[in-house]
């Protein structure tokens, strides 16, 4: 932890839950816990591994193979 008000500590996870409150409304609408317990499971799955990333133009999954 950094100083109280630095926000670089958590620019990362502010990130995600940027792209998440954006994008998941266009894959499912929830109605129960357990339906969006799913659903965060199901969007960081599609986050880490086929959602496409500008910085890089492909996949995480995709870029990681072509980096070897």
């Amino acid at each position: 932890m950094s100083h109280r008000g630095n926000y670089w500590d958590t620019a990362c996870i502010k990130n995600f839950f940027h792209h998440l409150k954006r994008e998941m409304p266009h894959f499912s609408s929830p109605q129960t816990l357990e339906e969006v317990k799913q659903s965060i499971s199901d969007y960081i799955h599609y986050y880490n591994t086929k959602r496409i990333q500008n910085k890089y133009g492909t996949s995480p999954v995709e870029y990681r193979l072509h980096a070897l």
